[in-house]
């Protein structure tokens, strides 16, 4: 009886729990869809790189998925203004995506 107690505690709980960590990783899902575009359009403008990243990120979901996480555009500026606030140069200097998360997670963080 605990074991069937419990199964169901997990079951209930299980999709709040992944809920609230999709939601703590969307900075960094944003800043992993821009890294790739911006490898390739190093000076998009803002709203090159929004449109991307909604596209991206709203692609990525199953149609028959019950919690969609949707667009988050207030978040999707946070990181898109992390990016164009990079100097030409320091933009120039991003060679592979993992460089490019590298240096938007630092800025981001710092804020």
């Amino acid at each position: 009886m605990r074991r069937i107690a419990l199964l169901l505690t997990l079951m209930i709980a299980g999709p709040a729990v992944a809920e609230d960590t999709t939601a703590q990783h969307t900075p960094a899902t944003y800043i992993n869809i821009l890294c790739s575009s911006a490898l390739n359009k190093p000076d998009g403008t803002a709203a090159y790189f929004r449109e991307q990243i909604k596209d991206v990120s709203t692609q990525s979901q199953s149609p028959s998925s019950i919690n969609k996480t949707e667009f988050d555009e207030d978040e999707a500026d946070k990181v898109i203004q992390t990016w164009t606030s990079l100097s030409k140069a320091d933009r120039e200097k991003v060679k592979t995506q993992q460089q490019c998360q590298d240096t938007l997670h630092k800025r981001y963080q710092e804020g």
